[in-house]
């Protein structure tokens, strides 16, 4: 048989000649899971036992491993058939899609990569636990750093998934203790987001300030970050994994902020379950069962995302909501200028005409 099922494999995804995907056995009930779920269908395979499969066209096949990478923040592996092989096409995750983004999303993952990545590096020294994180969101142009206390809990590191919407978790390999790696793999799964451990090489920041040079340019004002030694190497794992020297045209273009923000309430997941903050998985993100689809008014993928971040990042600065306020006040009370705003100058914009 050419079907292989491994445990704690990714989703695979076979792509037939004529046009049509499908996959198979424990991948059928995650299909379901996502609530992608076309006619099933039994096939024999070389004459063994019956096959659980589902047999889905290429919309269908889209829809699947968008929802596989964003709820459940699983791998996915795209194979073909040469012959009587099988061939791995592609693969990718949520936070660096690779080649599916342009087999699937036509270039723009801005879908399944919406919240980046978050780097994690851990010390340990006299007794205390330090965390050096990097949050790297290419789509929306920002670099974060900070270096936080940490504890055996780890809240620090779901309140920064929970305020990045980060869709993957990058570890160094043995850095931590079994223990601890098991913590941080459930904070993880609770929110819906993908882990993964590199080689210790790929850690290396000798070159960083090179890179952060170049992707920021003006915007690398010093506010103190070249002294977060482990944040850079959080930094280096992270641009390494997104391939940064290989991505054109971000040359001076990505903001270098603080992490540490502390003008903005720190949430864990708990607390966005329990406030119905997002839709759950499954919901349509119109549901009006949650925060989210109730306000989720936004012509664009470049406005939702605004308002996921507003959501996950509630502020408790008085000056900062009252600026935001008086600008969204301005939106809804200005019918000339929001008109002006609408066809004159947001037209000029590639994305948005």
């Amino acid at each position: 048989g050419w079907v292989v099922f491994r445990e704690g494999a990714p989703l695979r995804l076979y792509e037939h000649k004529n046009g049509q995907f499908s996959v198979h056995e424990r991948d059928v009930e995650i299909a379901g899971q996502v609530g992608v779920c076309p006619q099933a269908a039994e096939m024999l395979i070389s004459g063994e036992n019956a096959v659980s499969t589902l047999a889905m066209n290429y919309r269908q096949a889209r829809d699947l491993v968008e929802r596989v990478l964003m709820s459940l923040g699983k791998r996915v592996e795209l194979w073909e058939r040469t012959g009587s092989s099988l061939k791995l096409k592609a693969s990718g995750s949520a936070g660096n899609p690779g080649p599916l983004e342009s087999i699937f999303f036509g270039g723009d993952a801005s879908k399944v990569t919406e919240g980046g990545v978050l780097i994690l590096r851990c010390q340990k020294r006299s007794g205390t636990f330090t965390l050096g994180v990097c949050h790297l969101d290419m789509f929306d142009g920002v670099v974060g750093l900070a270096e936080l206390v940490e504890d055996s809990s780890f809240g620090a590191v779901e309140s920064l998934l929970v305020s990045t919407s980060a869709r993957e978790v990058l570890i160094m390999k043995e850095e931590l203790t079994p223990n601890e790696e098991r913590r941080i793999q459930e904070v993880s799964t609770r929110n819906g987001v993908s882990i993964r451990a590199l080689p210790k090489q790929e850690f290396d920041s000798r070159d960083v300030d090179t890179t952060i040079f170049r992707i920021t340019g003006k915007h690398s004002r010093d506010w103190g970050y070249s002294e977060l030694k482990l944040a850079l190497s959080a930094f280096a794992g992270g641009a390494r994994f997104l391939n940064l020297h290989l991505i054109q045209g971000v040359e001076g273009r990505i903001k270098l902020t603080n992490l540490e923000q502390r003008d903005i309430m720190k949430l864990d997941s708990a607390a966005t379950v329990a406030l119905d903050v997002f839709p759950k998985a499954g919901e349509r993100k119109s549901s009006s069962t949650s925060l989210f689809g109730l306000l989720n008014r936004v012509k664009t993928p470049m406005g939702e995302r605004l308002l996921r971040k507003w959501l996950s990042q509630p502020l408790q600065n008085k000056e900062m909501i009252n600026e935001r306020l008086s600008m969204v006040g301005a939106l809804l009370e200005d019918a000339t200028m929001r008109s002006e705003l609408r066809d004159t100058h947001l037209k000029r914009v590639p994305d948005l005409a």
